[in-house]
């Protein structure tokens, strides 16, 4: 069974993702409520479970108030029973499902109640309270939070920073009602929650091993590591930067052509690791992001690879892996297999063909994806899924750009003939397995077996290193993202979080293993990074099976155009230098 699903793998996911959105049409709307109001008591044991209580409230007082078309918020501030208040006090799927076009009975009554007015906040600070007999308790609650209204555009904030208080002594059966609410998505998303889970917890591990053993192999080539880093990290520096802008660029497309009312806050809220990163003003955010690659607490990026954690485990990688290529050949040889064994036990090893974690992670895909494509699609609005349209042909726009400008780079300047004799035409088999299986390392024994890589262990090198550390598909997919909320976060204003994004996102396209849903992970750093939500990164999943298999071909294409030969008359940059094994004259990396 296990087989059947890791061969049909990608049409599963597919499948999956499509009847997860089907079967989310019978939990969307869907919300169970108390039967009755909570007491006084109840109502201080359900603030006392948790920080940050979330609270949805109505009242005739704030429709008043709101009403007008300059509301002004020197109104009442104090929710009394005789404006027929009512408090609810919803988990967080329950909280997106209140909006204008809600189709749930409850929601709906109360938008026609009340004129379309609400609030929707936490609970505050230190509930204040007084006994003043026996069973008898005064006090009161603050809330803070925001006031929405329906318009003829959908749901928009009328007022922020809104601050009201609730007696106590009011709250109860024939008073202020106070009910709880919890959406029926919240089954199966804890499922989806649970899969989330374990690929983050096999992301570091395979992130550091990958990235290790890619250097120390390197060290095996004839080139020796020092040349074939300095080539490597060249073209990915440049590739890297053009993706990033590219990205970038589609990012903001998707900004303006996102349909009017869009509120990525709310999707960002259902999902998993929603909170933004806490972070004092920073009046040079390039210089420190990047700064903060290196690393203060090693331990402590491996142990918690929030914000731009997962980057310094790649930098923590990338250090230990180079020490470990410059010891001696014997040495060397050991820590290689000790690293392909570790990373076998990880991430399946076509050689060894262990039984790995990763193995896992392909059978767990399509349950795992149905149960996120179910609670994705059954907690945000039809206007945000069309939106996700927009996203998927922006990037698939973006990646056809970056080909086009990978393929004129060599037509111009790299010796093409040979490079598409040899190279493209006899790959094209590894590019389709690529796009069937949306993996590197499932295309990488077919690109491997192409003349222009078998016939030189330099070109092969290159390539192997370049899997690892230069993924221009990850980064356009990343950067598009990401920039999309940025720019949704400042209104469309460019400021100098974009380079933060930029550049982030070509340094989190490295720290992306070879998992399911690998560019999550590192659109989640980038979120993070730039003070967005972190949780909008799960948004995509439901789409990533589609778009990842696109992404997947553009990485494989790059980084064999990466070891295209330069041209006879050796104008290029971009070249390995001679091997001191050739006689005087001849490159190796060009035969």
């Amino acid at each position: 069974m296990s087989e059947v699903i890791r061969k049909n793998l990608a049409l599963l996911t597919l499948l999956a993702a499509l009847v997860g959105a089907l079967v989310s049409v019978g939990f969307r709307y869907r919300v169970s409520y108390s039967a009755k109001s909570l007491s006084r008591d109840e109502l201080l044991r359900e603030i006392e479970i948790g920080a940050s209580m979330p609270v949805v409230a109505v009242s005739h007082a704030l429709t008043r108030q709101f009403a007008s078309s300059t509301p002004s918020l020197n109104g009442q501030d104090r929710l009394e029973a005789k404006d027929d208040t009512r408090l609810f006090i919803p988990d967080k799927y329950a909280v997106a499902m209140l909006a204008c076009d809600t189709t749930e009975p409850e929601y709906k009554n109360m938008i026609v109640l009340y004129d379309g007015i609400w609030f929707r906040g936490v609970v505050s600070g230190i509930v204040r309270t007084v006994q003043t007999g026996p069973g008898d308790l005064v006090g009161e609650v603050t809330l803070v939070g925001s006031v929405y209204r329906c318009r003829e555009r959908g749901t928009v904030l009328v007022a922020s920073g809104v601050k009201l208080s609730l007696p106590l002594e009011q709250v109860g059966v024939g008073a202020i009602a106070v009910r709880t609410s919890n959406s029926w998505v919240a089954y199966p998303a804890a499922v989806a929650d649970a899969f989330i889970s374990f690929l983050l917890m096999v992301f570091i591990p395979t992130l550091t091993l990958s990235i290790m053993k890619a250097i120390v192999d390197s060290a095996q080539s004839d080139r020796g590591p020092a040349r074939l880093f300095r080539y490597s990290f060249r073209y990915f520096g440049v590739t890297t930067l053009v993706a990033g802008a590219i990205g970038t660029a589609a990012g903001y497309v998707c900004y303006v052509n996102q349909p009017a009312g869009t509120n990525l806050r709310d999707v960002a809220s259902v999902s998993v690791g929603s909170q933004t990163t806490a972070a004092e003003y920073d009046a040079h955010p390039v210089l420190n992001q990047l700064i903060a690659i290196v690393p203060t607490n090693p331990l402590g990026a491996l142990s918690n690879p929030d914000g731009n954690k997962g980057l310094q485990v790649a930098f923590i990688a990338v250090i230990l892996g180079i020490l470990l290529a410059v010891i001696g050949s014997e040495q060397r040889d050991r820590a290689a297999r000790f690293l392909k064994n570790a990373l076998a036990l990880i991430v399946k090893d076509t050689d060894l063909k262990w039984w790995a974690l990763s193995d896992w992670a392909d059978v767990l895909t399509p349950m795992g994806v149905f149960f996120i494509s179910l609670k994705f699609c059954a907690t945000v609005s039809y206007d945000f899924l069309w939106e996700m349209l927009t996203v998927i042909l922006s990037i698939l726009a973006a990646l056809t750009l970056h080909a086009a400008l990978l393929l004129a780079w060599t037509v111009v300047c790299r010796n093409w003939r040979d490079w598409f004799r040899r190279g493209l035409v006899p790959g094209i088999p590894g590019l389709v397995t690529a796009l069937a299986t949306s993996s590197s390392y499932a295309a990488l024994p077919a690109i491997a077996g192409v003349p222009l890589l078998a016939d030189n262990s330099s070109r092969r090198g290159v390539f192997d290193f370049c899997t690892t550390i230069n993924k221009n598909g990850t980064t356009i997919y990343v950067a598009t993202v990401a920039s999309y909320v940025l720019f949704d976060r400042l209104s469309g204003g460019v400021t100098s979080l974009a380079l933060v994004v930029l550049l982030l996102s070509g340094l989190a396209s490295v720290a992306t293993a070879g998992l399911p849903f690998a560019a999550v992970f590192g659109l989640r750093m980038v979120l993070l990074a730039s003070g967005s939500p972190g949780g909008l990164a799960w948004a995509i999943l439901p789409i990533d099976p589609l778009v990842d298999r696109f992404v997947t071909v553009l990485n494989v294409f790059a980084n064999l155009t990466a070891c295209s030969p330069s041209r006879p008359a050796e104008v290029l940059t971009f070249e390995l230098a001679p091997s001191k094994t050739q006689p005087d004259g001849v490159d190796a990396a060009n035969a």
